[in-house]
């Protein structure tokens, strides 16, 4: 917990509970994030560019699928700008419990609904926004889902890439009938945004 810094992601400002760090640019949404044992607090080049992704695209908050939520920051956020309805799941136990007290700390429970289990538990569809920072083979096996999930002008962001990935996935979105719209990389790490 010591190591965990506040850091400005913009348009966010992620901080700890325990930070005393107060938000000097009004601009910033604060989001609060205790990290436990889970994945996810903005200092992982991955988690960055998902936030990055997320605010270019706010105007498809209406209904937002957060997989393999982790602390839930990337649910919390999508939240924070506004979403409507926001589903996360993840498939760790640990990860229910740390994203279900950052909610409560970040006043989005009302907003955001938590599930364990894999995307296999997700029976809702017709997401406009899909935010998937995972791994390369859990992406590629859960494409075609994502797909099978999305509304029909809905936008499907994946991180938990690296630049080596690119063309494989690449043509891997392209199988299921996903053209690029963004891409964004920091440093080796790279991410991608898609849609029909």
């Amino acid at each position: 917990e010591e190591g965990i810094e506040p850091i400005v992601v913009e348009p966010f400002l992620v901080k700890p509970s325990w930070s005393s760090v107060e938000d000097s640019d009004t601009d910033l949404i604060e989001l609060i994030i205790d990290p436990k044992m889970s994945f996810g607090t903005g200092h992982h080049e991955t988690t960055r560019l998902m936030l990055w992704h997320l605010s270019e695209h706010r105007d498809k908050l209406n209904f937002v699928l957060d997989a393999g939520t982790g602390t839930g920051i990337l649910a919390i956020a999508a939240a924070r700008l506004g979403a409507k309805s926001v589903l996360a799941y993840d498939f760790d136990p640990w990860c229910l419990g740390n994203a279900t007290e950052n909610l409560e700390a970040n006043h989005v429970s009302s907003v955001i609904q938590v599930r364990l289990g894999s995307l296999d538990t997700i029976h809702e569809t017709g997401f406009s926004l899909i935010l998937a920072n995972i791994n390369r083979t859990i992406l590629i096996g859960d494409l075609a889902g994502f797909v099978g999930r999305l509304s029909a002008d809905g936008v499907l962001l994946l991180s938990g890439l690296q630049l080596a990935d690119r063309d494989l996935m690449l043509e891997a979105l392209s199988a299921v009938g996903l053209t690029v719209t963004q891409e964004k990389n920091e440093g080796d790490w790279w991410s991608v945004a898609a849609a029909r």
